[in-house]
């Protein structure tokens, strides 16, 4: 039977350790280690799931080639393409009677596609002809989706709201000062939520009149959290300028306000216990601003409406060309090279402008 465990090490870092029969299954962890080290926990435990999907599938149906996997011995590559069809009618069989999505189908099977070439580049020389071989078997399998991807953002309105109520918190209690900062971090960097609860009070570097936040993983102190933050991808590892207003605010909450504490030093603390704030009461904190603005609000929502005006800005105000202004907007969000996101944002930019400017065109042909 085959478990995945999460593993806390001794630097605090946590991994999805697939144990069978309560024996550590040394591929997976060399998989984990080598080939899926710069992912973050969740995306590792995702590839990491759908390898004992297959592995489960193959000790049923293909007894012979789950053990060659298993002691990582090269294995036939048309016995290997066999199991890769099979499991791949079977994954769009379950798809079917479970109602997933294509999407999901698609990203499943480009997970086993991620272990089965790194497989295969670990034991064949001369691997070339067998990985293309491989990916052909992939792209057959896959379904064509149309892309209609996608996002919310705030409204100018929302945002308008979101102002005044920021205007009553600063200079209130405790939580206040508190709330204030995590919502004015968000709107001024865009970073993600698993960042901000990664935020350490010894993160921000001074130089002169220009304050930056460091999003990193060091810590020398232990994290107690249930669900722990972890960075997205080795991108994720930034430097973010902040205004000095706001490294004023966060130096007086740090000095004044925030729960003391020895055991860690990250800036976010439960006023209770002074814990880590947990991802679970960033949320509900996000859920009491939606009630008070009578409009949805979270913290991915400032994400996407921080890269829109960060975009908007590169180009009317700096006058930066789109590419460039996207290359910028992928450094500052952190994203990797082939992320689609800052694609996104400028299609949502230009889809704007052509309206604005049809709109314009029409009330300039007006009689």
């Amino acid at each position: 039977m085959f478990k995945i465990k999460r593993i806390t090490y001794s630097n605090n870092q946590q991994e999805p350790i697939l144990f069978y029969n309560n024996s550590l299954v040394y591929i997976a962890l060399k998989y984990l280690t080598i080939s899926l080290k710069s992912k973050s926990y969740k995306t590792k435990y995702n590839y990491i799931y759908e390898l004992k999907k297959v592995l489960e599938y193959s000790k049923k149906y293909y007894d012979d080639i789950f053990e060659k996997i298993l002691i990582i011995n090269p294995t036939d590559i048309n016995e290997l393409s066999g199991l890769i069809d099979s499991y791949c009618i079977y994954s769009y069989s379950y798809l079917l009677n479970n109602q997933y999505s294509l999407s999901e189908y698609n990203m499943n099977l480009h997970r086993l596609e991620y272990f089965m070439i790194w497989f295969i580049e670990n034991t064949k020389q001369n691997s070339i002809s067998e990985i293309n071989f491989i990916k052909r078997i992939f792209i057959k399998n896959k379904i064509k989706v149309k892309s209609n991807r996608t996002y919310k953002s705030i409204t100018k309105d929302t945002y308008s709201k979101l102002t005044i109520l920021l205007e009553k918190w600063y200079g209130g209690k405790n939580n206040d000062i508190r709330n204030y900062i995590i919502v004015c971090v968000f709107l001024e960097t865009g970073i993600r939520l698993s960042e901000l609860l990664k935020i350490k009070t010894t993160d921000f570097i001074r130089e002169e009149n220009i304050v930056y936040l460091s999003i990193n993983n060091n810590t020398n102190f232990l994290d107690n959290r249930v669900n722990r933050p972890n960075l997205k991808n080795h991108n994720s590892t930034r430097t973010i300028g902040i205004s000095l207003n706001l490294y004023k605010t966060i130096d007086d909450y740090i000095q004044y306000y925030r729960e003391k504490t020895k055991s860690h030093n990250y800036l976010f603390v439960n006023s209770f216990n002074g814990n880590p704030l947990s991802k679970s009461s960033v949320n509900q904190l996000f859920v009491n601003i939606s009630k008070q603005l009578n409009d949805k609000i979270t913290p991915h929502l400032l994400r996407h409406y921080f890269s829109e005006q960060l975009l908007k800005f590169l180009i009317e105000i700096k006058g930066i060309e789109m590419d460039r202004a996207k290359d910028e907007l992928r450094v500052i969000g952190g994203w990797t090279t082939n992320s689609l996101m800052p694609n996104l944002y400028a299609r949502n930019y230009l889809n704007k402008l052509a309206n604005d400017n049809n709109i314009r065109r029409i009330y300039h042909e007006l009689p």
